[in-house]
């Protein structure tokens, strides 16, 4: 597979065209967290778009750390939060309960090093952007990150948003096997094309 600047670019605009034909039906207001995922990776997407466009330039620069705030600082704190909200089922909402504190310690934890640590990036390799900066225990970190943002939707009662949580852990895997120097680039682009299950759980929920 191919990435790229067009890749991310359709990936995203899909996404956004897909969400607003298919716009979920809320029961509630406490739908609305998990409601606005898809649109938050649409968002990502086209915001790595212009990441591959850059060539260098500062606003290269500014793409890539708004890029990075929502991979590594926004989904482990909102991902838990959000699936707690919409959740119906009791025993549910208790499991993915205890997630949430740690979704906000991984996500505080990895904005201390950001700020303090420079971001390096590179689209010049092997058809993926990496990002990275110097996290100390990053595997650690790296494990707490997926129970965060991966664990709420098996958790789920939905299973549609199981299918979401599976898919997600497989995309992970493929991502780490075969673009692991891309890894969350890569990953992140799976993540939000199988966001599109989570508009398909508000259909068939209504």
């Amino acid at each position: 597979m191919c990435f790229s600047a067009p890749a991310s670019f359709i990936a995203g605009g899909t996404l956004a065209g897909l969400g607003l034909t298919n716009r979920p039906k809320l029961l509630y207001s406490t739908d609305l967290p998990l409601a606005i995922i898809p649109f938050i990776f649409s968002a990502q997407q086209l915001i790595e778009g212009f990441v591959w466009l850059g060539n260098g330039t500062n606003w290269q620069v500014y793409f890539a750390y708004a890029f990075v705030i929502i991979a590594f600082l926004l989904w482990p704190a909102v991902v838990p939060y959000a699936f707690y909200m919409q959740e119906t089922s009791e025993r549910s909402r208790r499991q993915i309960l205890y997630l949430i504190p740690l979704g906000l310690l991984v996500s505080v934890y990895l904005t201390f090093f950001l700020i303090t640590n420079p971001l390096h990036f590179d689209s010049n390799c092997c058809n993926h952007i990496e990002y990275y900066y110097n996290v100390f225990g990053e595997h650690y970190v790296m494990a707490l990150y997926l129970f965060a943002t991966v664990l709420p939707p098996l958790l789920s009662s939905s299973r549609w948003l199981n299918f979401f949580g599976l898919s997600l852990g497989i995309a992970y895997l493929v991502s780490f096997v075969f673009y692991f120097q891309g890894l969350f680039s890569v990953w992140c682009f799976f993540a939000a094309i199988l966001s599109f299950l989570i508009l398909m759980h508000f259909k068939e929920r209504k």
